[in-house]
């Protein structure tokens, strides 16, 4: 059981955040805890809990999600898509950053980040393995109806498969210019030679950009590499933020 101390902080981080998670609050709680070394073998714990300190902590740092913490690389970018709408996490609170795209969740995501959640689209399915009960079927088929994807197959889109950097790289080229763009014909990347499938949408991409290669040098891309769910929010900010 909380003790009073406790449920007053807790309740005034709430006040001033009404959104924030059960773990989010305790996180700021035990981050605010000050140290007392006269108490340490005394009590069973040997802090106090400093309010002013949780306080501070909501203009320092608010983790979007409880699995990014204040450090995280992409933190920045994933805040970004949260407070759009582009990405409402896992139903634990969590992102996962380092899970791999699906391609129903990259159709979630440009999407939402072209649209929101409200959008007409037709309710007679394209693809035989996106039903209409599917968490995804109103994205794709409206994906499919901006002809930013052309499925996986005659009457597939293979919803659960992990994305490539390559099909990452089409899907947002698509979604911003379309099919009929200009491209400079010499690679930027040694591992995207111009008899990729990929090739144009990833010149595009290094044109627009939004990426800048896989390795320091900027000389790679990975074509074949996933896309992390980190790495994709960097992607869609840089897309769709104005960030290049």
């Amino acid at each position: 059981m909380a003790t009073p101390i406790v449920t007053g902080v807790a309740a005034l981080l709430w006040s001033k955040v009404p959104t924030l998670s059960y773990l989010e609050v305790k996180n700021m709680i035990l981050n605010s805890v000050d140290n007392l070394p006269q108490l340490t073998g005394k009590v069973k714990t040997s802090g106090r809990i400093n309010a002013y300190k949780a306080l501070a902590g909501l203009s320092s740092c608010l983790p979007p999600f409880s699995d990014i913490p204040c450090n995280y690389w992409a933190i920045n970018e994933i805040r970004w898509i949260k407070e759009r709408g582009i990405t409402t996490g896992y139903p634990d609170g969590t992102f996962r950053p380092e899970v791999i795209v699906t391609r129903e969740q990259m159709a979630a995501f440009i999407v939402r980040a072209r649209y929101g959640e409200n959008f007409v689209y037709n309710s007679v399915p394209y693809f035989s393995d996106v039903s209409p009960n599917r968490w995804s079927f109103k994205y794709v088929q409206r994906l499919y109806e901006d002809g930013i994807t052309r499925g996986c197959g005659e009457t597939s889109f293979c919803p659960e498969s992990e994305v490539t950097r390559a099909q990452m790289a089409a899907f947002l080229v698509r979604a911003l210019v379309g099919e009929n763009f200009s491209y400079n014909p010499n690679p930027y990347f040694m591992d995207v030679p111009s008899n990729h499938w990929a090739f144009k949408y990833v010149q595009k991409l290094k044109e627009l950009g939004i990426t800048r290669g896989c390795n320091e040098a900027g000389t790679l891309y990975c074509p074949e590499a996933g896309v992390t769910r980190a790495q994709m929010a960097v992607f869609l900010y840089r897309a769709f933020g104005g960030a290049r």
